[in-house]
């Protein structure tokens, strides 16, 4: 059960009800759950898009922004960016703007290498399927996640090296 002593991580990206946008959430979520890492899920009540029309567009923003402000960290997925939503790149300045971390996964090359996305997102992972699926790149994420905040993690470790700090131009 969540506590406010409980980790929580938002998970940022597309919310059509379709198998993309739920599929990274619910193949995430438990794994962190297991760790302690609580899902901040933007799509909660939207997943029926019947119910999410009783929300004004305002009700849906102010809730998506004060479940960022919740979090310890975001993680925004933008894979095939023109169909991205238009909401995920305004959380992850969101999220920038209040000092919590963003982790973004992306199959964009140009994205990856793109300086906002460099200098707003803490890590920055760039899926090249020749040498790592978006599964094991999301199994080294939760891994990560669970390292940051000292939880163990019952996942599949590949033989990958571990994910950096970026460095700081301090």
């Amino acid at each position: 059960m969540a506590t406010e002593n409980c980790r929580y991580i938002y998970l940022a990206g597309k919310i059509k009800s379709d198998h993309d946008a739920t599929e990274y959430r619910a193949t995430i979520a438990p794994i962190l759950r297991k760790a302690g890492i609580y899902s901040l899920d933007p799509l909660r009540g939207k997943y029926a898009m019947r119910s999410w029309k009783n929300l004004s567009d305002n009700e849906v923003v102010i809730r998506d922004l004060q479940d960022i402000k919740r979090a310890h960290v975001v993680l925004a997925v933008m894979m095939k960016c023109e169909d991205t939503s238009f909401g995920t790149p305004c959380e992850i300045m969101y999220a920038w703007m209040h000092h919590i971390p963003v982790i973004l996964i992306t199959d964009e090359v140009y994205l990856a290498n793109h300086f906002w996305a460099r200098s707003l997102c803490s890590h920055v992972f760039l899926i090249d399927e020749k040498k790592e699926t978006f599964k094991e790149i999301l199994m080294r994420v939760a891994k990560h996640i669970g390292h940051w905040y000292s939880a163990e993690l019952e996942t599949e470790v590949y033989n990958k090296p571990q994910l950096t700090q970026k460095q700081s131009n301090k």
